[in-house]
């Protein structure tokens, strides 16, 4: 597989194929149309899929996705579970149930309606490919509700009880865009990728999505006029330094890792630094005080500079987000540099895949179109 292959919709959101199946009750609203595909978002602590149409999007890459059907929710339990699987390096199957009231399946027409769901049971299946997942739960409610719309809309006898259970892949080049775990070793190909056919033919228009720098061990890079960098997210601090980024017959980067200098910001994430709306820039600006370091070396025979000011900006532009830093730094020694500065630019494929749900393709399309 390749990176283009990768099932993400325009806003960061999963187009795994699956289905759901449950049998169609008396109320109307429920009725579910025939579909080959889910939406899936992680939300507010909670695993989201909703039948869906998927198509490519020839100018990003990414797929467009269009809801066909009622929504489900799943309890906190079973999207813990599912979520550590899908970040999981070296993932196991998983068996496990949740009898308790949790979750709902909700549709919208004919007026809004909620099932409240019980009984849920998880199971997660490791294949060549990636990941296949079986959810299962009672379509009963166990506990009587006065919230308008919602009731038992199935048969709710314990033997008989009416239940829904829904199917979904998740492959390996998804795992590695959306959730930066490692390719597995049978995907991973180490001849250098041709971004432009041979010979007379008009060269193949690189979409958003096979622009996105991200590596085959799953890191996310960012460009400058000085090369790649790395960079490492860990809470609310933010690392990068130098690396190697050649793209690969997969379409990812190489992912040699990162070299030095290598520059540690503390209590600031790259999540906290982008602006909130596309027009202007947000700024950040640290004075007196220790707000991380820069590695010079790795064995610390160049020793390592605190950063004592710091001004960092970020600024969405035509290509992308770009972080722009200017460093005062401590100097123990002579001979080392008392200041850096540093622009570094995170596509937009990149930002899509690693910040779902924050709207990234109406910002970067509209960017486009001026100037």
């Amino acid at each position: 597989m390749h990176l283009r292959d990768a099932r993400v919709n325009l806003d960061g959101g999963l187009a795994a194929a699956g289905h759901v199946r449950y049998p169609t009750p008396v109320t109307n609203g429920f009725e579910l149309p025939r579909h080959e595909c889910l939406e899936i978002n992680f939300q507010h602590d909670f695993l989201h899929l909703t039948p869906c149409t998927a198509v490519r999007d020839e100018d990003s890459g990414f797929f467009m996705t269009h809801r066909v059907g009622p929504s489900l929710a799943a309890p906190i339990d079973i999207t813990a579970s599912c979520l550590a699987a899908l970040r999981m390096r070296s993932p196991t199957s998983v068996k496990m149930r949740s009898p308790e009231q949790g979750g709902w399946l909700s549709a919208f027409e004919g007026g809004y309606k909620t099932q409240k769901l019980s009984n849920w049971t998880l199971d997660i299946e490791v294949a060549n490919c990636g990941l296949r997942f079986h959810l299962s739960a009672d379509l009963r409610m166990l506990e009587a509700s006065e919230v308008r719309g919602e009731d038992n809309y199935w048969p709710t006898a314990p033997e008989s009880a009416a239940h829904i259970d829904v199917y979904f892949e998740i492959d390996s080049v998804t795992r590695t865009a959306v959730f930066g775990v490692p390719l597995p070793r049978l995907e991973q190909n180490s001849s250098s990728f041709n971004w432009r056919p041979r010979g007379p033919v008009q060269a193949t228009r690189t979409t958003w999505l096979e622009a996105a720098s991200i590596d085959q061990s799953g890191g996310l890079h960012a460009y400058s006029a000085n090369g790649m960098f790395s960079l490492i997210q860990a809470g609310d601090s933010l690392c990068f330094g130098p690396s190697s980024g050649s793209r690969l017959g997969n379409g990812f980067l190489t992912g040699g890792g990162s070299a030095y200098p290598r520059v540690y910001i503390e209590t600031i994430s790259l999540a906290a630094l982008m602006p909130r709306h596309e027009v202007g820039a947000k700024s950040i600006v640290l004075r007196d005080g220790l707000w991380g370091d820069v590695q010079n070396e790795m064995r610390g025979e160049i020793p390592s500079q605190n950063i004592e000011d710091a001004e960092i900006s970020a600024l969405f532009e035509k290509e992308g987000l770009v972080v722009r830093c200017r460093l005062k730094l401590e100097v123990p020694e002579s001979g080392l540099p008392d200041a850096m500065i540093m622009s570094l630019r995170i596509p937009w494929a990149s930002l899509m895949l690693r910040f779902p749900g924050k709207g990234f393709v109406h910002t970067a399309r509209r960017l486009q179109k001026t100037g």
